[in-house]
């Protein structure tokens, strides 16, 4: 339903690393005990856009703004995100 769209997401960030051949990721998680709704968003960043992600740390809460790129087993992948930390 949201392949191809633009989204904007808010969540816990669950994980932060690097892919082999694409840019940065996080995963979030919608609140901060880890359950869920849907299973993760994976959020993928530009190379670019790499070194704001050495601003945010696991468990902090942001805003999420990317192209939803497919939907697998309920986790959720986004390309081409922007991010804004938020307070909780």
């Amino acid at each position: 339903m949201y392949k191809g769209k633009a989204v904007t997401i808010i969540g816990v960030v669950q994980s932060i690393h690097s892919e082999f051949l694409g840019g940065p990721t996080i995963n979030l998680v919608d609140n901060d005990n880890g359950s869920l709704h849907i299973n993760t968003i994976d959020c993928e960043f530009n190379k670019e856009n790499k070194e704001i992600l050495l601003f945010i740390k696991v468990g902090e809460h942001v805003k999420v703004k990317g192209i939803v790129k497919d939907q697998i087993l309920g986790s959720i992948a986004m390309d081409n995100c922007t991010l804004e930390i938020i307070s909780k």
